[in-house]
């Protein structure tokens, strides 16, 4: 009888030393994982102890736009300057002038290689310098010029009068008329039809239609 109280007095001491001891450790792992939360959040050379963070590019989005935009600004830049220099003129550019005569319906082109003052211009610079054209084409290393003069073009002559006298004119490129030769043909001899026909301007094409006319008057 005395023996089995004292076995049953034995247990009850084993379990409460073993709630005791359960107890304890409970509140040691609390204790510990309690106290390491802080240090977790502050020390990021340690993974394991770090808590789940939120994206700085989730808390502030602006943020994570700017690397882009700024390169984005880069690179518009470096466009617009290759641009730019693909459009200035270059030692091997070449100028082509246009010039369509009105009066005789003739076009004259010229082509001319870009001048040293006129490497490294703009389309904009062209055009401040060649004010009287007008840039029909621009695609470096071709750019084109257009014109209209409002006169015959230099290939044709004009039989007309100067002081009482037939004389020969032509226009030059630019539309400048020119007294190329005076005769000794008086507009006295000859009848008011013909006199009226000069005072307008008689226009041949060659040489030859300027001598056959001279003659006609001559005789």
């Amino acid at each position: 009888m005395f023996e089995d109280r004292s076995i049953r007095r034995k247990r009850r001491y084993l379990l409460a030393a073993v709630f005791i001891l359960l107890a304890s450790a409970a509140f040691g792992v609390g204790y510990f994982f309690n106290a390491d939360a802080p240090e977790a959040l502050d020390d990021p050379e340690n993974p394991s102890k770090m808590s789940l963070q939120i994206p700085d590019s989730l808390i502030n989005p602006a943020a994570g736009k700017e690397p882009y935009e700024q390169v984005n600004a880069d690179s518009t830049v470096d466009q617009e300057a290759n641009t730019l220099e693909d459009d200035l003129l270059t030692p091997n550019t070449q100028l082509i002038f246009k010039t369509y005569y009105n009066s005789c319906r003739h076009t004259a082109e010229e082509s001319v290689q870009a001048s040293k003052d006129e490497i490294n211009m703009s389309e904009q610079q062209l055009k401040e310098k060649y004010i009287d054209w007008e840039i029909t084409a621009y695609s470096p290393p071709i750019v084109e010029l257009s014109r209209t003069i409002y006169t015959y073009c230099p290939n044709h002559y004009i039989i007309g009068v100067d002081d009482g006298y037939i004389a020969i004119y032509v226009y030059d490129a630019n539309g400048q008329k020119i007294m190329q030769e005076k005769t000794d043909i008086s507009l006295a001899a000859l009848t008011p039809e013909d006199q009226q026909a000069l005072y307008g301007g008689i226009v041949v094409d060659t040489e030859d239609q300027k001598e056959q006319t001279l003659e006609g008057f001559s005789n």
